[in-house]
């Protein structure tokens, strides 16, 4: 009697597995399709601006659909599998393992940039490069090259785009994470974190050297241990002013 136990045990492991399998695999071809079914209607329209309601509307649904699967994988570690790892990377996306067993399914980088850019303007083009590094760094932490990568993409949008219907989102999310990256840098200015923040700037500015971000990392750097950490974050944030006043400016 025990061995049947045990058979049929091993059999419902088996079902579970398999049916955790085939709802990840049945959420994967939705994002898929999803996809198809928004390049169609790119394809559709002859006027890139009304492409961007389009994009705007499939950048909140693939949002919520690439959630829902990292959580489905979070909490049914059976789905999780080479299999799956390995059809993951076969649809260009990637599943991003951070602290705290945080996980993220992100697509790989240029992706979305690649399949879309001919529908949609330039700005709107490198508003996609944007929003293709944030998942990252929630995993990965402002040291990442993504963070460096999402911060120059953002001050090369506030310098290039300001007529831009994402104006005023990309300036405000360059500004606050432009305010944390110093902030955490002080923060952490005296221990091992700290040092590797500080580096990754002195990274970014001999990558990006004629950057707008490097104008306000470089004012930062100059005054780093100098003065209080306060005081420092205040003329960051006029500093950040000045530049967002000299654009509109120069633009408007």
């Amino acid at each position: 009697m025990k061995k049947y136990i045990i058979i049929l045990f091993i059999f419902l492991i088996a079902c579970k597995g398999g049916k955790q399998e085939v709802e990840s695999e049945k959420k994967l071809n939705d994002i898929v399709a999803y996809i198809g079914n928004t390049l169609e209607k790119m394809e559709k329209v002859e006027d890139k601006k009304e492409n961007v309601t389009i994009f705007d509307t499939f950048l909140k649904e693939i949002n919520e659909k690439l959630e829902g699967l990292a959580i489905f994988i979070k909490e049914n570690k059976e789905a999780d599998t080479p299999e799956f790892q390995e059809r993951l990377s076969k649809e260009k996306l990637v599943l991003i393992k951070g602290w705290r067993d945080t996980k993220v399914i992100a697509f790989e980088k240029n992706y979305l940039y690649d399949i879309f850019r001919n529908y949609l303007s330039r700005d709107i083009q490198l508003y996609i490069n944007i929003k293709e590094r944030e998942p990252f760094i929630n995993c990965k932490g402002i040291s990442s090259e993504e963070f460096k990568e999402l911060l120059y993409y953002e001050s090369e949008f506030i310098e290039k785009f300001t007529e831009s219907s994402k104006f005023e989102e990309v300036k405000g999310n360059y500004i606050s994470d432009m305010l944390y990256y110093i902030s955490e840098a002080e923060a952490f200015r005296t221990n091992k974190s700290g040092e590797q923040i500080i580096s990754s700037m002195r990274t970014f500015i001999q990558k990006y050297p004629r950057s707008y971000a490097t104008e306000i990392l470089k004012f930062y750097l100059n005054r780093q241990g100098k003065i209080k950490t306060v005081e420092i974050e205040k003329l960051v944030r006029e500093e950040l002013d000045k530049q967002i006043d000299k654009l509109y400016f120069l633009f408007k």
